[in-house]
């Protein structure tokens, strides 16, 4: 409270005050979702009961508990090993709600386009990596591009071939990255 005040006694009007706390808030929200899935997806365990399966054993082993077991099994079986990449995604995109303070009013098209190149730059992402990833010792529960990268990668490879699927697949990813990130390239 005595916040307010003094930023009131300095002239800021209580709004843009409480905006930049709600902002403020909002980037600690995404950093803790972030955190948790990240330490749900570096302690998977597929003999954890989750999204996709029962489980072999009634003790849960991931650090974030059943939910966290959960969400790591939901992640995994969809995104595959691009998974690991959205705790950062989300924890980025977060950063850019709490800068956008400093900025004027963010265009509800932006936010589209953000999140409209973050589903293409995941989707081809997930192709890839079911594709061509090199295959770590790691057990995944739908292999490492996931649902979506399986179903990506032989849709693209039936109509494309190897070649053209690699050329569409690493443009869309350049373009969604583009659109998330205002990177120009």
């Amino acid at each position: 409270m005595a916040d307010f005040r003094k930023h009131l006694a300095i002239g800021q009007d209580l709004g843009s005050v409480l905006v930049r706390g709600l902002r403020e808030s909002t980037f600690l929200v995404y950093l803790a979702i972030s955190l948790l899935l990240l330490i749900s997806l570096l302690s998977f365990d597929l003999e954890d009961a989750g999204w996709s399966h029962g489980g072999s054993r009634a003790a849960i082993h991931n650090a974030a508990g059943t939910a966290g077991a959960w969400l790591a099994d939901f992640f995994l079986s969809l995104f595959g090993i691009t998974s690991f990449l959205l705790p950062f995604l989300l924890a980025g995109y977060g950063y850019v709600i709490f800068q956008q303070a400093r900025d004027e009013r963010t265009a509800w098209l932006d936010t589209v386009l953000q999140w409209l190149g973050f589903g293409l730059a995941v989707t081809a992402a997930t192709g890839i990596a079911d594709r061509f990833m090199i295959r770590p010792r790691m057990v995944l529960p739908e292999g490492y591009g996931g649902i979506l990268g399986r179903e990506v990668s032989e849709r693209c490879f039936q109509a494309f071939g190897t070649t053209g699927m690699t050329i569409l697949l690493v443009t869309l990813l350049l373009a969604g990255v583009s659109l998330f990130t205002g990177l120009s390239w």
